[in-house]
């Protein structure tokens, strides 16, 4: 597909008449570019009243920090993940910087509200993006370790898979 054909997806995405619901594009060399334009299509779509999504599957794509934070951008400021349940990331190259802003993004009050299963083995996110995943799917600021769980932050209530294999997970 590459990130041309990335672009030509989110066009497509972007129509009011586009019924997809789900979308694979694992192992297409995608870029963060490529990541980038079909995301911006699946916000324009989720704009014209397509946001039908449910599953995106973004494997092996080394789009990279990069593309992570252009996915968290999509899900804050659009409700193209609305109704996303399965987002599927493994293997791209996304470290803690990433990782920190993909959580922020999808496991937010507007991001992903009905996600349930979110993969990313194989992404080097180390101990801190384990710990802004920790605390996004808790929906803790961030900040100090210490900080205690106030009544006023809810957990991210519909996750109940998260794919962390291979993350690195004890390298600082």
């Amino acid at each position: 597909v590459s990130e041309a054909g990335a672009r030509a997806l989110g066009d497509a995405l972007a129509s009011p008449k586009c019924a997809l619901v789900v979308a694979d594009v694992s192992r297409n060399f995608l870029g963060a570019g490529g990541v980038a334009a079909a995301a911006n299509g699946i916000a324009r779509g989720a704009a014209a009243g397509a946001a039908r999504l449910r599953a995106l599957h973004l494997g092996h794509n080394a789009f990279g920090c990069a593309g992570a934070v252009a996915l968290a951008r999509v899900s804050r400021v659009s409700d193209a993940f609305g109704r996303l349940e399965t987002l599927d990331a493994p293997g791209n190259g996304m470290g803690p910087e990433g990782i920190a802003a993909l959580a922020r993004g999808v496991l937010s009050a507007r991001g992903a509200p009905r996600l349930r299963e979110l993969r990313l083995q194989g992404n080097p996110m180390g101990a801190a993006g384990a710990r802004a995943l920790a605390r996004a799917s808790l929906a803790l600021p961030d900040g100090d370790e210490g900080e205690a769980l106030s009544p006023a932050f809810a957990t991210h209530g519909s996750l109940r898979v998260l794919g962390l294999g291979s993350a690195k997970l004890g390298v600082g």
